[in-house]
């Protein structure tokens, strides 16, 4: 099983390092409350419309997050495998 790093807004940044086979199943992992925070929260100012654009994910992937290309996914940041952690 691969490895992601998935940060996302709040009203601070927090890494979360979860085991997940790729990265739509790292983020409803992680929005489902799994995983282990990283590292200390850093503090971000305010944004509730930050968020990850859907646009550079597949029909299939957004189907399995039931979201559409034109909407974002609320608070998340970035998702990026961790490489050589299995």
């Amino acid at each position: 099983m691969k490895v992601f790093i998935v940060e996302r807004y709040e009203t601070h940044v927090q890494k979360i390092e979860v085991e997940a086979e790729n990265q739509v199943a790292a983020i409803k992992a992680v929005n489902d409350g799994d995983g282990q925070e990283i590292g200390l929260p850093k503090y971000l100012e305010v944004n509730e419309d930050a968020g990850m654009s859907c646009q550079d994910f597949t029909s299939k992937e957004l189907e399995a997050l039931e979201m559409s290309e034109e909407d974002f996914i609320p608070s998340i940041r970035s998702v990026k495998e961790l490489k050589g952690r299995k």
